[in-house]
């Protein structure tokens, strides 16, 4: 007789406890603990018991122990904020209702009324006063009242007449200041525009623009656009100027910032540092005078004409002088107008040191 194959036993169909996953399969990941019910049927991450919860409607639900610890602490919180508040509601209707029954209570006994009164600062003189207007309305006769009447209604009328007055007056004030702000909107940035000054800096120089034509319509004067760009540009020039004599020469450069520059019309025009168009600028100075560039300016010679402000010297004492305070000499002459300040004080400075009397 042949074997008999094996038997393979059928698997088995009874569902893991606590619905954990069959053999063979990776586990679920545990889910966030957080405040979300499960879909129906779902299950519970491993090692969490789930417990069945019917809710007021009938509704069926499945809580792990943690979901259900989260939903008692927040209900808990709820009920506990809704009770203080019922408390306040509580409280605050009990003092209303003793209120109402207070004034009630008061307006039958006028003894108790007074004695209230006077309790909360109110004296017998502003009760008369109070009262007087009533008492003497009721005393007069039917003329009386007619033309009291009549005046009560000729002083309302005057009182809307002066508040329609007043609105009048306020609507044209702010007219007026509308227009002010229009005018020294747009005198402002003529003024920026003519200083050739960037409107970023509007915010900074706008006080100083304001308290100036303050200034000027209290003399009866009319702004005038080119007036106030020479203000703002001569203000600006000094703080400028101040600032950058406060800061050291190596963050001067950086102050300064790159400038567009062109060594000559036919050139190219480039964006450099400052110091970068300095020593250009000097490369040029020695070619023209070593080799008469055309299109440079040479080096002056003694009695020619130099910048203007330039320290001139005869040619006797240019001749005497050391070669490193000849070439100082030079190089102030030869400067531009925003280098001529320090190559002037440059050229006294070593003159001093040398013993050259200028």
């Amino acid at each position: 007789m042949a074997d008999a194959a094996p038997v393979t036993p059928a698997p088995s169909t009874t569902p893991p406890p606590n619905g954990a996953a069959a053999p063979g399969k990776p586990p679920p990941k545990p889910g966030p603990v957080v405040e979300v019910k499960p879909k129906p049927g779902a299950a519970a991450p491993i090692g969490e018991r789930v417990i069945d919860f019917t809710d007021h409607n009938g509704q069926p639900h499945k809580y792990t122990e943690k979901e259900l610890s989260a939903l008692v602490l927040r209900g808990k919180s709820t009920q506990e904020t809704l009770t203080k508040w019922d408390q306040k509601r509580s409280a605050h209707e009990k003092r209303e209702a003793d209120f109402n029954a207070k004034v009630e209570r008061l307006k039958g006994d006028p003894e108790a009324l007074r004695d209230f009164l006077e309790s909360q600062g109110i004296g017998r003189a502003a009760l008369e006063k109070i009262l007087a207007k009533d008492i003497n309305h009721d005393l007069l006769n039917d003329d009386q009242k007619a033309l009291a009447e009549e005046r009560r209604k000729r002083e309302a009328l005057e009182k809307q007449k002066q508040e329609r007055e007043e609105q009048e007056q306020e609507g044209q004030r702010a007219a007026e200041v509308q227009q002010h702000y229009q005018e020294l909107s747009s005198l402002f940035m003529e003024s920026l525009k003519q200083a050739e000054i960037p409107e970023e800096l509007a915010p900074e120089l706008f006080p100083r623009m304001a308290s100036l034509y303050r200034a000027v319509r209290k003399a009866g004067h009319t702004p005038d656009p080119g007036m106030f760009a020479q203000h703002l540009r001569d203000k600006l020039d000094a703080l400028v100027a101040t600032r950058a004599a406060s800061l050291p020469l190596e963050k001067l450069e950086g102050f300064i910032g790159k400038r567009k520059w062109k060594p000559s019309d036919d050139a190219e025009e480039v964006e450099l540092s400052y110091e970068d168009i300095a020593h250009r600028r000097k490369l040029l100075a020695l070619k023209a005078k070593r080799f008469g560039t055309p299109g440079v300016a040479a080096a002056p010679v003694a009695g020619s004409g130099g910048s203007a402000g330039a320290i001139m010297l005869d040619g006797a004492t240019i001749r005497n002088m050391p070669g490193p305070l000849h070439n100082a000499y030079y190089a102030q002459l030869r400067a531009s107008p925003e280098e001529l300040p320090g190559k002037v004080r440059r050229f006294m400075d070593d003159a001093r040191k040398a013993g050259v009397k200028i």
